[in-house]
This record gives C-alpha cells, structure tokens and sequence, in this order.
C-alpha cells in the first residue's frame, strides 16, 4: 500500500485500488490536483491493509484488480463497510455490468477511461465525508430530519441513505425539476435516473405525460 500523498487536500480521503499503474498515475494526480488525498492499493489484500490501517471517504476499484474476484467480491466490499462509497470502474462500454453493480451496493460504475469515472469518484468522496461527519454527530435517539438514522435509531444502509436523499429531493424540488434535483445531489442526471430505476422511484410527472 503507498502511503498517503501529502499534497494539499480539501478534507476527503479516497482510496485507488488498481494493478494498472498507467491509470493509477494518472487518476491519482487527477485527484491530488483537485485537493484529495490519494492512498494506493495495487491487489485485494492491499485494499483491507489500507482500511484496517486508516479511515478513507470512498473507494475506487478497478474491476481487473488482482485477487479481487469479480462483482460478487465488490459488493461484498462495498457491504462491509456500509459508510464508505465504493466506485468500481472497468474496461470498455458494459451496460450490463453497470446495472448489476447498481442493484447491489455499489455508487457508481464507469468506464476505467472515461471522464465520468473521475467525477464519480469526487461525487463519492462528498458523500463519504458527509457520511462521516454526520456519524460523529449523530443524536442518540432516532430522528426521521437526520437522514442517516432508521426510526429505531439504527444506522442505514448507503442505498437507503440515496433513497431518501432522491425522496427529500423529489418533494423539495419538484417531479419536473430533475436536472436541479441532479445538480444538488452532485451527481448526473443520467445517473439519477438510474439511480430512480434501481431504487424503483419513478417522477410522478412523468406518470402524469403518459396518461
């Protein structure tokens, strides 16, 4: 594992879990140069040395990481730690794979190579830190305005926590307003579509165009 870059950074801490060093050089100075701190993983065994060792805000895996196993093994990654982001990229164009890395607990998935991997990557590092500071804040009884507390006071999962976040949008914003909903989740809003299909939440306006 390599150590943390010292470069400057903004408060978030993601984790590069690749055993391509052309990209990892790359998407690590990408993000260093927008203020994060970057840690390197370069197998599987690496990545859980670099969480047991220090807390970070997301993940970022490369789908042909060494030891990793495929999709199953992400998840069960992104599942073990429930407030920690995962971002999966991989190669090509894989609709398929992105649809089932939707469904299970994963953030995002994206193309290793295309500009969208990078911006799922800084949008998983905001979520990460929120998560993070709203579970060193969080009142001991249950509170339905706190978003990261069920009703029996117990932590939520991260698909649960966009539920809600998308919910609270929809209702704040509007069925119609979905690029100002996109916007203010820091997402696109191809990705909260997708998101809304995954989550089985469709806009209420578009029930209405069809009748």
């Amino acid at each position: 594992v390599s150590r943390p870059s010292k470069s400057p950074h903004r408060g978030w801490h993601t984790l590069l879990a690749s055993s391509d060093p052309g990209w990892r050089k790359s998407f690590r100075d990408a993000l260093e140069g927008r203020g994060a701190r970057v840690t390197v993983a370069t197998s599987a065994d690496e990545i859980h040395d670099a969480l047991n060792g220090q807390g970070c805000h997301c993940i970022c895996v490369d789908m042909n990481l060494v030891g990793m196993g495929g999709l199953k093994s992400v998840g069960f990654l992104a599942k073990r730690h429930p407030n920690v982001p995962v971002v999966l990229v991989h190669d090509g164009q894989d609709e398929d794979l992105e649809q089932e890395a939707l469904r299970g607990e994963l953030f995002e998935c994206q193309p290793k190579d295309h500009p969208r991997a990078l911006l799922a990557i800084r949008n998983a590092g905001r979520l990460g830190v929120a998560l993070a500071r709203a579970e060193a804040s969080a009142p001991p009884q249950a509170d339905r305005s706190v978003p990261w507390m069920n009703a029996g006071g117990g932590g939520l999962t991260l698909e649960q926590i966009e539920r809600r976040m998308i919910e609270d949008a929809l209702r704040n914003h509007g069925d119609e307003k979905v690029g100002e909903i996109a916007k203010r989740l820091g997402i696109g809003r191809t990705t909260l579509y997708r998101k809304m299909r995954t989550l089985k939440l469709r806009p209420k306006g578009a029930a209405r165009r069809r009748n």
